[in-house]
């Protein structure tokens, strides 16, 4: 999920060219709206605390997509696919720290984004 899409594409690039024929899953962590960087910050140096120094070299510095609206989100993340040529999401919102009611609202906000997706692009 904190891959950048430089490095994602050309990952995608290689799987393909070595005949890999599976569907390629982009993992991306989002929100809309204003994003709970504390939480986000908490989870992101858990991964830093273990992951080797190779993969975090190719981290995206922002760790997160968040608009401000689902429509938005949905043409950011449809920029993002495009541009890594994947076949499909992976979206994540969860960290610790965050209330339940807060990610049930953001996963109604997921569904719309999820529809304008499909209709859209």
């Amino acid at each position: 999920s904190l891959t950048g899409a430089s490095r994602a594409r050309m990952l995608t690039d290689t799987y393909r060219q070595s005949g890999g024929v599976g569907p390629v899953v982009l993992i991306r962590r989002v929100w809309v709206g204003e994003a709970p960087t504390s939480s986000i910050a908490k989870q992101t140096a858990l991964y830093h605390s273990y992951a080797a120094q190779g993969a975090k070299d190719h981290w995206d510095e922002k760790p997160i997509i968040n608009p401000d609206s689902p429509a938005a989100l949905g043409d950011a993340l449809a920029q993002v696919k495009e541009s890594v040529d994947a076949d499909c999401l992976n979206l994540r919102l969860h960290a610790p720290g965050i209330e339940a009611k807060t990610v049930a609202r953001q996963i109604d906000l997921l569904g719309e984004t999820v529809s304008l997706l499909r209709n859209n692009h």
